[in-house]
């Protein structure tokens, strides 16, 4: 193989792919860390494909000059920081016997030893029957991907999120159970499709794609298939009962409320959170008061504590509720303008900001803890006390 391309639009299509391989954990299958490059005569491409078995990414590159069909396989990261030093404008990349690669441009020629392309985990691209124009994506993303189960969950479709296409309006959801992010946004799809796709795909996928892309999106062969003129990326589908985001807010009433400023609410709460990452556990209690909302922290390091101004507020009980903060801190820091907190006589707190909501469920006030003498401690204390005065009573003659 021998072709000659743009470097700039080499390095730029090498850079996205490069995202859905599998990196230095590619242990058991060593090309799945590997750029799989080929040319497609027929149409005058260059096809840049890499994967993890979970998730496929393939670029293609127009305007290319081929003078020999073929295929290569290169580490993913070797590849980019190749293709970014070079200084040339053009980059001829040709291959010979034994996996041997030459990339040359400018004054610069690099020679490395490839991956087996026969070896490559090609996968079968699918391509949906149906498909819908889309835009907007990565914000939604953006608003909901934070509070997905960790990967550790025995409840696998909570680590993803489920959207919802629709004419009017799509939405997307997020939970791990102690918490739901629901995102909304009217008029950015023509059609109406469901999917739950697994959060490490979608965060390739938000990384890859621009808010005004117009993309064409689609299920086929158990996938959800994205769709650009010069990419593809199709993902799993993830299987499972997932919640009813409508239910979950809508059980919820109003018993306590306030209106505040995002800014001000984060600003709050990062600096309560300084006393209270200090010592693993710690929670933030929230009263909502008289034109304002107060946030403390009491654990073994010290206290801390803050007021914000507040709007048509309805005041909590003395006592307040308590709340992880990293919790709250995901949200306010994906969110902006006006805040309206919303909290049921339980302590379950819904905020809603322009488009968002975010459900988040209370925590047990934390036991209080006494300094009492350990028994130990006092047992010895007799013992000395016992000693000394045997020591000091004078002996009888």
């Amino acid at each position: 193989m021998k072709i000659i391309v743009n470097r700039k639009q080499l390095f730029e299509a090498a850079s996205v792919v490069a995202k859905a391989s599998s990196g230095r954990s590619a242990t058991t299958l060593p090309e799945l860390s590997g750029i799989l490059v080929e040319t497609d005569i027929d149409n005058q491409l260059l096809k840049l494909t890499a994967t993890n078995l979970e998730m496929m990414v393939q670029r293609r590159i127009k305007d290319i000059r081929i003078e020999g069909e073929g295929s290569a396989v290169i580490v993913a990261g070797l590849f980019c920081n190749m293709i970014d030093l070079l200084d040339g404008e053009f980059v001829t990349f040709e291959t010979f016997d034994n996996q041997r690669i030459s990339v040359n441009s400018g004054n610069a020629i690099y020679t490395i030893h490839g991956l087996k392309p026969e070896c490559f985990p090609k996968p079968e691209i699918p391509f949906p029957e149906d498909t819908i124009k889309i835009t907007g994506l990565p914000a939604l993303l953006n608003s909901t991907m934070f509070a997905t189960a960790d990967e550790n969950s025995n409840r696998t479709e909570f680590q993803g999120v489920k959207i919802s296409f629709g004419k009017d309006c799509t939405t997307a959801t997020a939970t791990d159970i102690s918490r739901l992010a629901f995102a909304e946004a009217e008029h950015c799809a023509d059609g109406s499709l469901d999917v739950l796709i697994h959060k490490r795909s979608l965060n390739v996928l938000r990384n890859i794609i621009k808010r005004t892309d117009e993309l064409y999106v689609g299920v086929a062969a158990k996938s959800f298939v994205v769709l650009k003129p010069d990419m593809i990326f199709s993902a799993r589908l993830l299987e499972g009962k997932f919640v009813d985001a409508g239910k979950m807010m809508g059980l919820l009433k109003k018993s306590y409320s306030a209106v505040v400023n995002t800014g001000s609410f984060l600003e709050g709460f990062a600096n309560v959170n300084a006393c209270a990452k200090s010592v693993s556990g710690s929670l933030v209690n929230l009263k909502v008061i008289n034109q304002g909302i107060r946030l403390s922290v009491r654990n073994e390091i010290g206290t801390a504590d803050t007021a914000i101004v507040a709007s048509d507020t309805i005041p909590t009980p003395e006592d307040g509720f308590y709340y992880r903060p990293e919790v709250i801190l995901d949200f306010l820091k994906v969110t902006t303008g006006e805040l309206e907190i919303v909290i049921d006589d339980r302590g379950f707190m819904l905020i809603k900001s322009s488009g968002c909501k975010y459900l988040v469920s209370p925590m047990k006030k934390p036991e209080e803890k006494k300094k009492e003498t350990p028994k130990k401690k006092l047992k010895e204390e007799n013992i000395q006390k016992s000693k000394t005065k045997k020591s000091t009573t004078p002996k009888a003659a």
